[in-house]
């Protein structure tokens, strides 16, 4: 990789216009293995607050400031158009979360300064050598990369959050940016916001997968309250996004999210590799289904075979009398 002068690492701050995702704190953390200067960027309206919350995070230098009505959705259209300068004159590396928005992202980028993007990546071996999953999660490969400048996205939860900044530290810079004066050929018509009380499903310590051996709208109450015992972020597979059973944003797996809880419980959900490529770094899984023969078995640390319907309320019993939150 040949860098340039004064080379910096770009890091894209995603939000929601309201607070600043937590996953940020990742990002960074990741950033610093470059071992070069590290900036923001924060795209939006209104985000005057947005940027100053993100110069709470220890280990930056300046914060890019991207404002205009345009940039209200952050349309992946209008960012890379605005990113496409910026990476040519002064940025080496760019780094967004691996969400549905930094996958369609990053590959407009690439396109956009004719280099190949790298996606998914889960660590950083080297400031040129990555390694992410293959084969729906069933392998891991490390790929060097010889373009520049670096574009990829990261499975935000492989990496720890970056501590705060401390009393008396110098606070990140905030720079203003001229937004792009390019007007985009897609326009953001309406949005809903599901399950959007609860904490982002990337980071969430304890997570319950809900799958399509739980499609009954008697049992999702129960589902809801066990979450609630548990303060678990409930999500799905894709049978399960499909049945509407859960909202296509909760969903887990490798078309979805990947997520890396201590605690990972599984309900009526088989194993599907599409599904396991998303839980690989769960660090305990407890498995319910009614097939003993499910693949999720396999990979999990406990199983429990039973029909929901008659495991379910055994299982919030024993947690009504722990004393203390798997969290």
């Amino acid at each position: 990789m040949t860098r340039k002068d004064a080379a910096r690492v770009l890091v894209l701050v995603p939000h929601d216009n309201q607070a600043v995702d937590p996953i940020c704190a990742r990002l960074i953390t990741a950033a610093q293995a470059f071992r070069l200067p590290v900036d923001l960027l924060i795209a939006g309206s209104d985000i005057n607050s947005l940027a100053r919350e993100s110069a709470r995070f220890g280990g930056i230098e300046r914060i890019l400031v991207a404002e205009h009505e345009t940039l209200v959705t952050a349309s992946p259209e209008i960012l890379a158009a605005l990113l496409t300068p910026l990476m040519q004159q002064q940025y080496e590396v760019f780094l967004a979360p691996a969400n549905s928005h930094g996958r369609e992202l990053v590959p407009r980028l690439a396109a956009l300064l004719d280099v190949s993007p790298l996606t998914d990546v889960t660590r950083i071996i080297a400031p040129d050598l990555f390694e992410r999953p293959v084969h729906a999660g069933a392998a891991l490969v490390e790929i060097r990369m010889e373009s520049s400048p670096e574009l990829m996205s990261l499975r935000a939860a492989n990496f720890p959050p970056v501590p705060l900044q401390e009393a008396g530290e110098t606070p990140a810079q905030i720079i203003p940016l001229e937004p792009t004066s390019q007007i985009p050929r897609a326009a953001f018509v309406t949005g809903q916001e599901f399950f959007g009380d609860q904490p982002p499903l990337e980071t969430a310590p304890v997570v319950l997968g809900i799958g399509g051996g739980a499609a009954s709208k008697d049992l999702f109450p129960h589902m809801e309250r066990l979450a609630e015992q548990l303060g678990a972020v409930i999500g799905g597979t894709r049978t399960a996004v499909e049945m509407g059973l859960v909202p296509n944003n909760l969903q887990i797996g490798q078309t979805g999210k990947s997520i890396a809880p201590r605690l990972y419980i599984t309900l009526g959900i088989s194993g599907a590799a599409q599904h396991l490529a998303g839980i690989r770094d769960a660090q305990t899984i407890v498995a319910i289904n009614k097939d003993p023969d499910a693949p999720i078995f396999k990979v999990a640390n406990y199983g429990l075979v039973g029909d929901l319907r008659d495991v379910l309320p055994q299982f919030m019993e024993v947690f009504k009398k722990q004393p203390n939150n798997p969290n």
